[in-house]
């Protein structure tokens, strides 16, 4: 639970400001060698609306919440095709985290080799490219598609800021 503090002179104005920047600031996470960003409500989709090849994680904690799955996947990152994951909430308290890869990935190699998680996949999705889109499913399913730190034309981008994983600090107001 995150919780606010607010010191007895701040402005209420400032204050909901700063805690609504920090809490949409919840939907992007960092991983080594490259960032996820909230891409919208729905199943992740390529600039075509195809979805994407994916491994379905299975172990709790990979599905307990979003960070989770987002740690989860962060093992694939050198498979060079990993493109995001979906973290879905199903009836009020069945979840899932699906790490997503380009068409042709060979995603049953990768999640045999991850060994002990009890992974599934599907292989035969025709998504590539970065995630474009999400798209409602008739659940409650949570798009996050990965940004690299470094673009392809060598220009390091601003890494995207992290989870919360603290309480608010106390607020200050602005002279």
């Amino acid at each position: 639970m995150v919780t606010m503090k607010k010191r007895a002179n701040a402005s209420p104005t400032t204050a909901a400001v700063t805690a609504i920047l920090l809490l949409a600031a919840r939907h992007t996470a960092t991983a080594a060698g490259g960032g996820y960003q909230y891409a919208g409500f729905g199943s992740c989709r390529d600039i075509n609306g195809n979805t994407y090849s994916n491994i379905q994680l299975t172990a709790t904690t990979a599905t307990s919440t979003d960070l989770a799955c987002n740690d989860s996947c962060g093992i694939f990152l050198s498979s060079g095709t990993l493109r995001g994951f979906e973290w879905q909430l199903v009836d009020g308290f069945s979840r899932r985290c699906y790490c997503l890869f380009d068409a042709g990935s060979d995603v049953e190699a990768m999640a045999l080799n991850m060994g002990g998680d009890g992974a599934t996949w599907k292989g035969d999705n025709v998504g590539t490219g970065e995630i474009a889109s999400a798209e409602n499913i008739g659940i409650d399913s949570y798009c996050y598609k990965l940004v690299p730190l470094v673009s392809l034309d060598g220009v390091a981008p601003t890494p995207p800021p992290t989870f919360l994983s603290f309480d608010l600090p106390t607020f200050l107001p602005f002279d």
